[in-house]
Parts: C-alpha cells; structure tokens; sequence
C-alpha cells in the first residue's frame, strides 16, 4: 500500500496539481488601467477681437493628476505679433485680469494659421483656460486702431488614468 501512495504522489500528483493551478510559470497580469477622459472645452469658430481675451467657463476642476490635451486650429490670423494659449490656477488668472505679473502651468504663443496640438500633466486643483488677444499677456498685440480679429476651434481633453 505504500508503494502505492509513494506512486500516486510522483506521478499522479503532479499532472493533478498542474490542471488545477495552470502552467508552471505563469504569472497573472496586473490589473489594466482604467482611463477616463473627459471633454472640459469644445469651442469652434469662436471669434477673438484684439485687445480681449476669452476665459472659458467656471473654474476647471481637477481631482485626479492626469493629463490635459489641446487642439488649437487657428482658422483665421494675419497678423505679426502671437496669440496666447494660458492655462492658468486661479489665483494667477486674477494676477492676469488685474494686469500684474503672473505665472502659467502652460503657456503657447502661436503666431501662424494651421493646427497646434499639446498636452501636459495636471495636479488637482482649479485651473483657467485663457485664450489672449490683447497686452495682457507676455506678448504685446500691434494696437493701431484696426481690429486683429483671430478665429479658432478649440478641443480640451481631461484624462485621467486610475488602477482598480
């Protein structure tokens, strides 16, 4: 009967345990990621007369770090000086309304018609959007009595991704 048993555990058991718990080796992938992605700003043809600058919206509010993609398509501009892209905390946005110094999260100058795309990581907090045609900004518009009018699409994505 020992015989028997000793058999049972070098040659049956292995094959047994092989069946019931998969092949040598393997290795169970991690979970995968679940990404969110959010749209924060969908604007097309909007029209920006100089000595403006347009804010979208209440506050953007960001509760998870992730990444903010823009779609900037600059339809209309014939201009030499640049159009400002800002993404701004709040408190720098007021520094920016009230024309003192701020400072930016982000910042694209674009000069030329044609299509920018750019992302960049985000920290939770609350954040403006400001697309800038006047001398508020970090460049100074050519003011001369004639209205440099800019027309654009904009698309801004949130994403964020998360483990389970």
């Amino acid at each position: 009967m020992r015989g028997l048993s000793t058999l049972f555990v070098l040659i049956l058991l292995p094959p047994l345990m092989l069946l019931l718990t998969g092949c040598p080796g393997s290795i169970s992938a991690p979970p995968t990621p679940s990404t969110t992605e959010v749209t924060l700003i969908d604007d097309s043809d909007r029209h920006l007369n100089e000595q403006h600058y347009f804010r979208y919206g209440d506050p953007i509010t960001i509760d998870k770090p992730g990444r903010i993609d823009v779609y900037f398509n600059l339809k209309e501009w014939d201009e030499d000086y640049r159009l400002e892209i800002f993404f701004l905390t709040v408190e720098n946005f007021l520094h920016f309304k009230n024309d003192e110094t701020f400072s930016a999260i982000e910042h694209k100058s674009i000069l030329y018609t044609g299509i920018y795309e750019f992302d960049f990581d985000v920290s939770p907090g609350s954040y403006y959007l400001v697309v800038d045609n006047s001398d508020l900004g970090w460049e100074n518009t050519d003011w001369d009595g004639y209205n440099d009018d800019a027309v654009y699409d904009l698309l801004v994505t949130y994403t964020t991704t998360s483990s389970y």
